[in-house]
């Protein structure tokens, strides 16, 4: 009897410490997730859209990285200098992101140094506590009808100006009488801009654009008439811009072949108000714009008249786009909504 005691008494010695490894709680694994995915797009640094998402089983003090899979590769966003987003109390997270094809998110401790290009995301360890991919959603395409062509109404967000804008696809439209309409709208604390692409690519020829009074837009306001190639240097782009850039006291247009840093590649000049025409005849070796009052055809006198003969783009897959939206680099604040009207757009080969 004594030896079965000292056995027993032997025997729950060591189990005690079992019990208690056993009792006590296993540490849970983290696990990131998304909440709201931005559109699929194939990219770049003029599209910025929201993302958000959520922590379990993490820590406040951890950042989230987010990373856009673009051209092959993953980008660190919404930028290399500022790579880490925080997590709120409620360990949820959000952000902006520039458009890709798919997205990641990765949950690190602060002492993890993001590389702001990946080939290959990296796996779980070393830093990384969690890793959440998703493709991009499908956008839901918007077409309207005008002058003959079928055009594509933005949906996205853009940094062009300097400035992110949102774009709404009920600020474009086309009237009873076949007229193109484009508008800015002060909403939720944001002003809400329109563009439209030409679904086709049309190539070297003559464009023509015949607009309503744009004399009277707000100083901060951009229209812009330009053709636009994403995969070309520089985008491609010549065209017109109706804007005063911020500063109310310049002329009110411009004829530009980018990049518009190089002084010889822009032509200024004012636009009366009134109806007026504006065209450009793009060759492959120079690019001849005209302004003129009154509509094709009316015979009416120029107002401007400029040839580049240097930096001009080679047709490839750019398209025509009409763009309405706010300067970012304003002196002076967008401060009231505006509206434009595109009666015709022409092309002749």
């Amino acid at each position: 009897m004594k030896y079965e005691r000292l056995l027993f008494v032997s025997l729950t010695l060591v189990a005690l410490p079992l019990l208690t490894t056993a009792c006590r709680p296993v540490p849970k694994t983290p696990v990131i997730s998304f909440t709201l995915v931005p559109v699929a797009d194939p990219g770049g640094p003029e599209s910025l859209e929201p993302i958000r998402g959520a922590v379990q089983n993490g820590r406040s003090q951890d950042h989230v990285l987010l990373y856009s899979y673009s051209a092959d590769s993953w980008w660190v966003q919404p930028f290399a200098a500022h790579p880490y987003t925080d997590l709120r109390g409620d360990l949820s997270w959000q952000n902006s992101i520039h458009l890709g094809r798919q997205y990641a998110a990765l949950l690190v401790d602060r002492s993890y140094k993001p590389a702001a290009k990946l080939e290959i995301l990296p796996a779980a360890g070393n830093g990384v506590l969690a890793i959440a991919t998703t493709p991009g959603t499908p956008p839901e395409p918007v077409t309207i009808h005008f002058s003959g062509y079928d055009w594509d109404v933005r949906q996205l967000s853009s940094n062009w100006g300097g400035k992110l804008n949102p774009y709404d696809p009920g600020n474009a439209w086309v009237d009873a009488m076949g007229f193109l309409h484009l508008r800015i709208v002060h909403r939720d604390d944001r002003w809400f801009c329109a563009d439209v692409g030409l679904k086709e690519s049309l190539g070297h020829g003559s464009y023509s654009f015949v607009l309503q009074d744009v004399s009277h837009l707000d100083p901060a306001a951009v229209l812009r008439l330009y053709t636009w190639d994403h995969f070309k240097l520089f985008d491609g782009e010549l065209g017109v811009d109706i804007s005063r850039f911020g500063d109310p006291d310049s002329r009110n247009s411009q004829f530009v072949v980018h990049p518009s840093y190089e002084p010889h590649n822009i032509h200024r000049f004012e636009t009366p108000p009134g109806v007026a025409t504006f065209s450009f005849r793009w060759q492959s070796d120079n690019a001849s714009f005209e302004a003129a009052s009154g509509r094709i055809g009316e015979g009416n006198r120029p107002l401007a008249q400029h040839v580049f003969t240097s930096g001009i783009p080679q047709p490839a897959q750019e398209k025509i786009h009409i763009s309405f939206y706010v300067y970012g680099n304003s002196h002076v604040p967008m401060s009231q909504p505006g509206e434009v009207t595109i009666e015709r757009f022409q092309y002749l080969p």
